[in-house]
C-alpha cells in the first residue's frame, strides 16, 4: 500500500489552480483576437486594449504552463 504524502496534495492543488487561471486566460486571449479580427466601426481605441491584452495574456501563459508543469511533474513523483 502506497503512503499518502501531504505535499502531493499542495502539488496538485497548485495545479488545479493553475489549469483554472490557464482556461480563464486562454478564454481571455481567444477574445481579444477576435475582437481584433472582427472590427466594429467606432471601436479604433479598444484595438490598443485589445493588443495590451493579448500581451498581458501571452504573459500569463508563460508564467502559468511552466508552473503547472513543474508542480504536475513534482506531485507525480511523491506518488511513485
Amino acid at each position: 500500500m502506497k503512503s499518502f504524502h501531504w505535499q502531493s496534495l499542495y502539488f496538485y492543488a497548485v495545479c488545479f489552480v493553475c489549469v483554472c487561471a490557464l482556461i480563464i486566460v486562454s478564454f481571455n486571449f481567444i477574445d481579444s483576437v477576435l475582437s481584433i479580427l472582427i472590427k466594429v466601426k467606432g471601436f479604433n481605441n479598444s484595438m490598443t486594449y485589445n493588443l495590451k491584452s493579448i500581451i498581458e495574456n501571452t504573459i500569463y501563459i508563460a508564467i502559468l504552463v511552466p508552473i503547472y508543469v513543474w508542480h504536475w511533474r513534482r506531485a507525480q513523483k511523491l506518488s511513485e
